[in-house]
């Protein structure tokens, strides 16, 4: 790999990334499902395995991964810098940027869901940022009433790190009455 890169940081994300997955996969998608349910309050107490599927959907948190082509390849539309797969209005329909786990009832993710990657590529820790995540948000639904957002800035504003995260954190209240 260091031969062919010539780019320090991008060799730094591709020696370390399989190392995040197991820590900042979990910790991010668990922080960005707390964001959008303390914007999203009504989803709480409905929160199921839909909500942290389009957490993911909408604000995924698996870096990307720089790839180069070293012959001429034709892909599918997707991925890119305009984040076509995700945010497709022809596969998520027009109200694609906004937040809605009910979109998840009945679907079953396929190769239009690709935060995790796919085939030969698929993320090892998938299941286990599911599993982890998914405990802690029953967790908090069983002991807290409500979440409310405490950030003044309302939007997610996306920072690329190793992973992407918010770059304001995730300022959240749980309440009991």
């Amino acid at each position: 790999m260091a031969k062919q890169m010539r780019d320090p940081i991008q060799l730094r994300y591709h020696v370390l990334g399989p190392f995040f997955p197991g820590r900042d996969g979990t910790t991010i998608a668990e922080s960005n499902v707390q964001f959008q349910l303390a914007h999203h309050p009504n989803y709480w107490t409905q929160l199921r395995k839909q909500s942290l599927k389009e957490t993911i959907r909408t604000t995924g948190p698996v870096a990307r991964v720089w790839r180069v082509s070293l012959k001429d390849t034709v892909l599918p539309l997707g991925g890119g810098p305009d984040q076509k797969m995700i945010h497709n209005k022809d596969v998520w329909g027009d109200d694609v940027e906004e937040f809605k786990p009910e979109r998840w009832i009945g679907r079953k993710p396929m190769w239009e869901f690709v935060c995790f990657w796919g085939g030969p590529r698929l993320c090892a820790a998938q299941q286990q940022v599911y599993t982890y995540v998914i405990y802690a948000m029953v967790r908090l639904t069983q002991r807290f009433e409500s979440i409310e957002n405490c950030d003044p800035v309302y939007e997610y504003v996306e920072g690329l790190m190793p992973s992407i995260e918010s770059v304001n954190g995730v300022k959240v209240a749980f309440k009991n009455s």
